[in-house]
């Protein structure tokens, strides 16, 4: 419920936890559950061979283009990029990590520049729903503090046995 009333309220959101514990299965509900006529998503598999022209590719491969100096999502609609593995990209000789600073750019600035013209490309309506893997390398605080932090915890055992004892009383009362 908080993590969907976050992205609603356009707010870029980074769900945190040990593996296991449902991220992905949180965030992909979210989007599942936003209205069709408003929203687009797009989803990005970050991992340690990850660059920033990769990102900036993908994301603009899903924008329509009305102008050499914009892109906007499809429609007229709000695109939600679900970035898996936020944390995953490779750390450059100086710790920097080129796709997050691009995305940390994009989030100060609203554009990033075309790699071709070296010129300002607005990027209009979009927004970061983002996981990762406590433990794992960290992100820069630049970054993070553009973004609302959630952690996801395991549900304790009694949760669990709640949960598995409904699936199986409705799975043997047919």
């Amino acid at each position: 419920v908080i993590v969907g009333q976050l992205v609603r309220s356009r707010a870029h959101t980074v769900l945190v936890g040990n593996t296991g514990t449902g991220k992905t299965l949180v965030a992909q509900q979210v989007l599942k559950d936003l209205p069709v006529d408003r929203y687009v998503a797009a989803q990005l598999n970050f991992s340690a061979q990850t660059s920033s022209k990769n990102v900036q590719d993908i994301i603009e491969g899903k924008m329509e283009h009305p102008s050499k100096k914009a892109c906007s999502p499809p429609g007229g609609r709000r695109m939600v990029c679900l970035v898996e593995d936020l944390n995953m990209p490779a750390k450059e000789k100086f710790g920097a990590q080129p796709p997050l600073e691009l995305l940390r750019q994009w989030m100060d600035n609203g554009y990033w520049y075309d790699r071709n013209t070296q010129s300002r490309r607005q990027v209009n309506e979009m927004q970061l729903l983002c996981n990762m893997t406590f433990g794992r390398p960290d992100i820069s605080q630049r970054l993070l503090s553009k973004l609302n932090v959630l952690n996801i915890t395991f549900p304790s055992d009694n949760v669990i046995s709640k949960i598995f004892t409904a699936i199986l009383n409705l799975r043997f009362s047919r």
